[in-house]
C-alpha cells in the first residue's frame, strides 16, 4: 500500500476514510432551458428534486460540453468518451477531435509514421481505403476531418481512393445521412475531375455494421467485413445514394443508424471497392469503443469470433491508436491523448478495491473510458455487466424496464468504491422519443438507492450522483 510520495491520497473534505463511497453517474442527464422540449424537466422527478431540497449546497451544475472537457470548441457537443475521461482523470484531457485538427492544421499528419505506413500501398499500386461514421456529430468523427484526411492522401500520391461509409443519425438528426452521402459525392467528383478515381465502395446503419461496441454483438461487425472487405451485401447499387433512396422506399421505418449493408456495383454487377491484398486502410473514426472491434478483425492473424472467408494482407492504421493496453491498432495516424494518474490507479495504488457496475452496451464507459482508455480489469477488483438483447434497440424496450438488475450485486465482498452507471436516459434519447426519456428520467435515480442496499452500503461514507454527458437538447 502506497501513503506517501505522488500516489497519496490526502484526506477528502467531505468523504470520511474507512468507509465505502457510491458513485452513480447517470447517462446523458443534462441540465437545460425549463420548457416543453425538456425531457428532463417534463419528467417532473421526484428523487432528483428531493436531493436538491436536502441538500442544496451540495449540488453543482457543470459545463460537460465544449473546451470544458477537452473538445476544440464550446460549439462541440459533450459525449459518453469525454465525460467519463474527465471524470476518470479528475482532469481537462485534449480530447481526440482537437489533436486530429491540430494534425491536420499543421500538416504532421502526413508526416507520421503511421501515414507513411499506408503509403507504402498506394506507392505500390494499391487502392487507399476510408472507412468511419459519415457525420458531423464530433462525437465519433467529423466531416471536415474525413476529407480533409482524403485530400492529404490525394496530395500525397494516392490515386485509388474507396470510401466505406457508416451512416449516423445518432449523433446528428435521423435522415441526415443523405446530405452527408450528397455531399461526400460531390466532394468525391471534383477529386475525379483532377484525376483521382475516387469513390464511396460500400455502407451501413452504425447500430447495425461495423460499429459494436464492448464485443456486445460481432454480428454487426461481421455484416461490416463482408461489405467493406468482400464487396458482399444483400443490397447492391449504382451509387450509395440510391443505396439510401431505395431502400427507405421499400422500408420506410428503416432510420439511419439501422441502414442494412450495401455496397456499389459497376454496370457489371461487380463490387467498385472490395478491400485486397495490397491495399491501404484506415478508420477515420478518432473515438475508440466502436472501432476496436473492426480494429481487430483487420489487425489479428489469429481471429476466431467470425469467418472472415478472406483475409487480405493490408497496410491498416486508425486515426488515432483505440487501445493503448492492446497497441490497437499497432499504425494510426495521430497520436491519442496520454491520460494518466486516474482516479482508478491512485485508488489501486492505495489498496482501495472498485467495484464497476453497468449493462452491456455501456460497461466500457465506467471501465474502458474512465481508467484513461486503458482495457483489462487492473484498476478495477472486479466488474458486473448485465446483457441486453443484442437485437432489440433501447427506444423499443418497455419504460419499465432496466438496464440493469440490482439485486445481482448482493453477496458482493466489501469495496471501497462502487462505480455504477445508469444507462436508461441517455439511451432513450438516442432513441429520439420524448416520452420515453420521460420515463426513464423519473426512476433511474432510485436505482442508487436499491444498489445501495443491495451491496450493504448503509454505512456508506458518501454517494455521489453525476451526470455524464447531458446534451442540451435535454
Amino acid at each position: 500500500m502506497v501513503n506517501e510520495g505522488e500516489w497519496e491520497l490526502k484526506p477528502h473534505p467531505v468523504i470520511p476514510r474507512g468507509k465505502p463511497l457510491v458513485l452513480m453517474i447517470l447517462d446523458g442527464w443534462g441540465e437545460n432551458v425549463e420548457d416543453d422540449y425538456n425531457a428532463i424537466y417534463k419528467a417532473n422527478c421526484p428523487h432528483i428534486k428531493a436531493l436538491r431540497e436536502f441538500r442544496p449546497d451540495r449540488w453543482r451544475t457543470i459545463k460537460a460540453h465544449g473546451k470544458a472537457v477537452g473538445l476544440p470548441s464550446d460549439g462541440d457537443m459533450g459525449n459518453s468518451e469525454v465525460g467519463h475521461n474527465a471524470m476518470g482523470a479528475g482532469k481537462v484531457i485534449d480530447q481526440g477531435a482537437a489533436l486530429v485538427d491540430r494534425a491536420l492544421e499543421s500538416g504532421d499528419m502526413f508526416k507520421s509514421p503511421g501515414f507513411n505506413y499506408v503509403k507504402e500501398a498506394w506507392v505500390n499500386g494499391g487502392t487507399f481505403h476510408m472507412l468511419g461514421l459519415l457525420s458531423d456529430g464530433g462525437v465519433h468523427s467529423r466531416y471536415d476531418q474525413v476529407i480533409g484526411t482524403i485530400h492529404g492522401a490525394w496530395e500525397h500520391g494516392a490515386k485509388r481512393i474507396r470510401v466505406h461509409v457508416l451512416t449516423d443519425g445518432r449523433d446528428v438528426p435521423d435522415g441526415s445521412s443523405l446530405q452527408f452521402v450528397a455531399q461526400l459525392e460531390k466532394d468525391l467528383e471534383l477529386l475525379r475531375g483532377q484525376g483521382c478515381d475516387a469513390k464511396i465502395a460500400s455502407g451501413g446503419g452504425r447500430m447495425r455494421v461495423t460499429m459494436d461496441r464492448y464485443e456486445a454483438d460481432w454480428n454487426i461487425v461481421e455484416r461490416g467485413w463482408h461489405a467493406h472487405v468482400l464487396g458482399d451485401a444483400p443490397f447492391k447499387f449504382k451509387s450509395a445514394l440510391e443505396a439510401l433512396k431505395k431502400i427507405k422506399e421499400d422500408d420506410p421505418s428503416v432510420n439511419d443508424q439501422y441502414y442494412p449493408p450495401w455496397v456499389v456495383v459497376d454496370d457489371d454487377g461487380k463490387p467498385v471497392g472490395p478491400i485486397v491484398d495490397g491495399d491501404a486502410v484506415v478508420i477515420w473514426n478518432f473515438r475508440a469503443d466502436r472501432v476496436i472491434q473492426i480494429s481487430k478483425a483487420f489487425e489479428y492473424p489469429d481471429f476466431h469470433q467470425f469467418d472472415r472467408v478472406r483475409y487480405p494482407k493490408v497496410h491498416f492504421a486508425g486515426m488515432m491508436q483505440y487501445d493503448g493496453d492492446l497497441k490497437l491498432p499497432a499504425n494510426f495516424l495521430v497520436a491519442p491523448p496520454v491520460i494518466e494518474k486516474t482516479s482508478g490507479q491512485y485508488l489501486v495504488k492505495n489498496g482501495v478495491r472498485t467495484f464497476a457496475c453497468s449493462e452491456t452496451q455501456k460497461f466500457g464507459h465506467v471501465t474502458f473510458f474512465w481508467n484513461g482508455n486503458r482495457s483489462g480489469n487492473s484498476m478495477t477488483s472486479w466488474r458486473l455487466t448485465t446483457r441486453c438483447p443484442a437485437t432489440t434497440a433501447h427506444s423499443t424496450r418497455s419504460p419499465h424496464e432496466g438496464t440493469g438488475d440490482s439485486s445481482r450485486l448482493q453477496g458482493g465482498d466489501s469495496v471501497g468504491e462502487v462505480r455504477l452507471r445508469a444507462a436508461e436516459p441517455g439511451q432513450r434519447r438516442h432513441g429520439g422519443a420524448h416520452w420515453r426519456v420521460r420515463c426513464r428520467a423519473r426512476g433511474v435515480p432510485s436505482r442508487g438507492r436499491e444498489c445501495q442496499g443491495a451491496i450493504g452500503c448503509g454505512g456508506a461514507g458518501g454517494r455521489h450522483l453525476l451526470s455524464d454527458s447531458g446534451p442540451r437538447q435535454l
